[in-house]
């Protein structure tokens, strides 16, 4: 199956916005001794990437911008946020606004 210009624009998007979003957990949170597990590498973006690949062979989804969007959400909630301490969960939430921008 063939993703039609559109949806391949707003996967090229998600991919860019995913990037962003790692550079700026990296930056912002860092991986300390108490916080081991914030310690992030280029796995995590291949991880999302791998996610919305997996899901981009569905017609229904690659028809529907929102759907695409949802599933990027979905995916970088599951990669990043999940992996945080309550404490940062605002700080996420900031930078994942940043990176939709």
């Amino acid at each position: 199956m063939t993703i039609d210009g559109d949806s391949k624009k707003y996967f090229e998007y998600a991919i860019e916005a995913t990037v962003d979003l790692y550079t700026q957990i990296r930056d912002q949170l860092k991986a300390t001794p108490r916080k081991s597990w914030y310690f992030l590498n280029m796995r995590d973006i291949s991880r999302v990437v791998q996610g919305m690949t997996l899901a981009s062979t569905s017609k229904e989804l690659t028809s529907d911008i929102k759907k695409i969007q949802r599933l990027w959400l979905h995916e970088t909630t599951r990669t990043f946020f999940d992996r945080l301490d309550a404490s940062d969960h605002e700080q996420y939430n900031l930078m994942l606004a940043n990176s939709i921008k």
